[in-house]
């Protein structure tokens, strides 16, 4: 094997929750990862529904955690 070869660089970490509230201890994991992979970024997806309390989102936003909604179990209205 060539001394040469470089490591990849993780640019991200990416977590996804299912469930009825985002927690404190859901943020620490992802910057637990973030710093054990070097990442620059860290993001957390979550249901349409999950419920985010202000704390949660505060504490997300001072340690530059994205929180992404997506459309998981958004009703289908039909007309």
């Amino acid at each position: 094997m060539n001394g040469n070869v470089k490591k990849r660089k993780i640019y991200a970490v990416i977590d996804a929750k299912d469930k009825a509230f985002l927690e404190l201890r859901d943020i620490d994991k992802i910057l637990d990862d973030k710093k054990k992979t070097k990442a620059k970024k860290a993001i957390i997806y979550i249901a349409n529904d999950t419920e985010v309390i202000q704390t949660v989102k505060d504490y997300a936003l001072d340690y530059a955690v994205k929180i992404q909604r997506t459309t998981w179990r958004i009703p289908n209205y039909k007309s």
